[in-house]
C-alpha cells in the first residue's frame, strides 16, 4: 500500500483495519497500533517520493 500511496495515507488507512483486526482476534491492540505507522514509514523509506529527505538522500546517491 505504501508504494502506491504515501507513508501517512497508508498509516491512517492501515490503523483502524490493524485495530478491527486485533480486537477481533482478542488481542492487545496498542503495541500493534503504535507498530503499524513506523512499519508505513519504513516501507516508504526507500520510494523516491514518500518524503522530502528521501529525496535528498536519493539524490547524493545517483550523483
Amino acid at each position: 500500500m505504501t508504494a502506491v500511496l504515501s507513508n501517512d495515507a497508508s498509516a491512517i488507512l492501515l490503523t483502524p483495519v490493524v485495530a478491527m483486526l486485533l480486537l477481533g482476534l482478542d488481542l492487545p491492540p496498542m503495541p500493534f497500533l503504535f507498530a503499524t505507522p513506523c512499519i508505513a514509514d519504513t516501507a516508504s523509506f526507500l520510494l523516491p517520493v514518500s518524503n522530502p529527505i528521501n529525496a535528498l538522500v536519493l539524490s547524493e546517491q545517483i550523483d
